[in-house]
């Protein structure tokens, strides 16, 4: 275990270590989902951004499974570590939001709302993470929120263009905005034990005030795309925050971890 575990009291470990999981575990099912659409964007050039996109999701989970691997890793082998924490924790281990383990069936609306969502989301989450007393932490979501800055630009440009185009790319976007709507609600559902990591500094963090800030920011779109903003304002959980998954997950994780089982603790 890390001398920087040191910095985290030893009764908060577990649920920090939660904190961390959740986040790198949301980063690394969306960008895998988003890399399905290599090769298949509507066009050359969102092709590379897009996959892009795919990359800098995964490469933020990989960091962040970094920083967790510091409380769990019984040597100083982080990255095996960071492996195992990646591959081979099963789906009722998993603490991130459904929003990101459904498939998009190819539906580019779908794949456009579900990033919009949670771009927006991490927009007003990484401030609250840069703030954090644990400065790995802190330090790690001030350089990913430079990359999301640009992400919710691009996805906000989309849902104009989607909304702007034709009657049909609208109401598919529209369509998919009611579709998902329900589970990007569940991004606030907070982690069993998150009031602690608060109380301490760790995670400075407010769910109610967050969503209302991500309300606005997604609102305010929507206002300029002549969408309409579906109208629940409650997760009907308990969801992934809590461990319940839906089946789309189990099937993610058995592609994810065929070749890390050839050959589990392999160092890449």
């Amino acid at each position: 275990m890390s001398s920087s575990s040191k910095l985290v009291p030893n009764q908060l470990h577990e649920p920090f270590v939660s904190l961390l999981l959740s986040v790198a575990d949301e980063k690394f099912f969306l960008g895998h989902r988003n890399s399905d659409w290599t090769g298949l964007g509507p066009f050359l050039e969102e092709d590379i951004a897009f996959s892009n996109i795919a990359q800098d999701e995964i490469a933020h989970a990989q960091e962040l499974y970094k920083l967790a691997a510091v409380f769990t890793a019984p040597k100083d082998d982080l990255l095996t570590e960071a492996n195992r924490l990646a591959y081979a924790r099963p789906a009722q281990e998993r603490l991130s939001a459904r929003l990101v383990e459904g498939v998009d069936d190819y539906n580019w609306a779908v794949a456009i709302a579900r990033q919009f969502f949670y771009d927006h989301y991490d927009l007003v989450r990484l401030p609250c993470l840069q703030k954090s007393s644990y400065q790995p932490l802190a330090d790690l979501a001030g350089k990913m929120i430079l990359e999301i800055q640009f992400h919710v630009a691009h996805f906000d440009d989309w849902v104009c263009k989607l909304a702007g185009g034709t009657d049909e790319s609208k109401t598919k976007l529209q369509s998919a905005i009611e579709q998902l709507w329900p589970e990007a609600l569940g991004l606030f559902e907070p982690l069993a034990d998150q009031q602690p990591l608060t109380d301490a500094g760790l995670y400075p963090a407010d769910d109610v005030a967050l969503q209302q800030s991500w309300t606005q920011s997604v609102a305010a779109v929507f206002s300029d795309a002549n969408l309409t903003l579906p109208a629940a304002t409650t997760f009907a959980g308990p969801g992934g925050r809590q461990g319940r998954h839906t089946p789309a997950l189990n099937d993610l994780l058995t592609d994810l971890v065929e070749v890390y089982n050839c050959e589990p603790g392999a160092s890449w």
